[in-house]
């Protein structure tokens, strides 16, 4: 008997037959070993470390150049407040030499003030001591005139040209001598002697003069102007009111090598009818 041929597979049996082929195939090639390299850990700590030296140079480098900056600004602040109180030392130096130089010329000044005052002092004791002499003249030769109103007039003179040269040397007042001419009574010149005396000056005494002059206010040191222009203008006051002329009495200059510490008034009136 002849063999019989196997009968064709159904369809349902030909997809069964290629599910399980499938599946076989992808059993196959989960079973094969995988090709993925391992990782190798210490290339990779490697390459951090040697990032991580790049970071620190960069920031060394950054925080050096920082911290230097620092140093700079610090040098000049410790230079500037150097330079700061050099300054203020020359300032207090310049201050203190100021201060001293001022009190030097203070001294200085008040020096020769008192220089100038000594000076005046020895000049007035000296010309009191020659209008002493003067006076004690006047006393011997009234002393031996015949007694009479002469005489007794002169010694009432005399007594009060050293009343006024008592007062001039307790006080201090400045001088002014009294010259006098013309129709002009003593005693007129005697109460200006009077009044001069009240305003503080100084007139030890009054001397008639045969000499021809204009009225004037002799001064001997430039700083004596005002001096004499005072009295002056005291002596234009007074003897327009006693003897009823206008006069004036202009201050002259007359340099001396030792100017005396005076002024010198020279009268010459005709004023016979005095009030």
């Amino acid at each position: 008997m002849s063999e019989q041929p196997s009968p064709e597979p159904s369809l349902a049996d030909r997809k069964a037959l290629a599910e399980i082929r499938k599946l076989e195939a992808e059993t196959a090639a989960l079973r094969q070993p995988s090709e993925r390299k391992p990782i190798n850990w210490l290339v990779v700590l490697g390459g951090l470390s040697g990032l991580a030296a790049v970071i620190t140079a960069i920031g060394g480098v950054y925080f050096q150049g920082v911290l230097s900056d620092a140093n700079v600004l610090l040098a000049q602040a410790n230079a500037q407040q150097k330079l700061n109180d050099a300054e203020k030392k020359t300032n207090d130096a310049d201050k203190a030499t100021f201060a001293a130089q001022q009190l030097k010329d203070k001294l200085i000044a008040e020096n020769l003030k008192l220089q100038g005052e000594l000076d005046v002092k020895t000049q007035q004791i000296v010309l009191a001591q020659q209008q002493l002499g003067g006076f004690a003249t006047k006393i011997g030769a009234a002393s031996a005139a015949t007694p009479g109103v002469a005489a007794n007039t002169q010694l009432q003179n005399t007594a009060s040209d050293l009343t006024s040269l008592a007062g001039q040397l307790s006080h201090g007042g400045k001088l002014v001598y009294l010259q006098f001419q013309g129709a002009l009574p003593r005693e007129t010149v005697r109460q200006f002697q009077t009044a001069l005396n009240a305003q503080g000056y100084s007139a030890p005494g009054v001397e008639r003069v045969s000499l021809k002059f204009q009225n004037q206010i002799k001064y001997f040191k430039a700083s004596d102007q005002a001096f004499a222009d005072k009295v002056g203008a005291l002596a234009h006051k007074f003897f327009q009111e006693k003897c009823g002329q206008t006069v004036d009495f202009p201050s002259r200059f007359t340099a001396m090598a030792s100017p005396p510490p005076q002024v010198e008034a020279w009268i010459s009136l005709n004023c016979k009818t005095a009030k």
